[in-house]
């Protein structure tokens, strides 16, 4: 969890891409000077254990239930994107907007979104 030095706009989850060795740092902290920024390492990406699989949507949730219960935009790279986008279907009221960046979506999406969601 990154923290702003000042007063948090909100807090953002970024859910990474594959292969996981990416190096966000500097984004992140961008992020984190105006919003609380929360990030993870999906199952089986860069040094974590597992493999990807078909449950990154409840990741996404569990995340979000560790976040202290807040309300998050959710931003995701990659496969993160699919992740996020199943989170959204199962808890769309868990997050104030999704922003995907570079999504790896196999098959086309259809997404239901209660009226405090947007996606972008």
């Amino acid at each position: 969890v990154l923290e702003p030095n000042g007063h948090s706009k909100g807090t953002i989850l970024f859910v990474q891409g594959f292969p996981g060795g990416e190096d966000y740092t500097g984004f992140l902290e961008q992020l984190a000077e105006e919003f609380t920024v929360v990030t993870y390492r999906n199952r089986g990406l860069g040094e974590s254990e597992g493999r990807i699989n078909r449950h990154g949507g409840d990741d996404v949730i569990n995340v979000l239930g560790f976040s202290g219960g807040r309300e998050a935009a959710i931003v995701a790279h990659s496969i993160g994107a699919a992740f996020a986008l199943q989170a959204a279907a199962e808890s769309p009221e868990a997050m104030s907007s999704i922003y995907l960046i570079n999504p790896y979506l196999k098959t086309s999406v259809s997404i239901y979104c209660s009226s405090n969601c947007s996606i972008s």
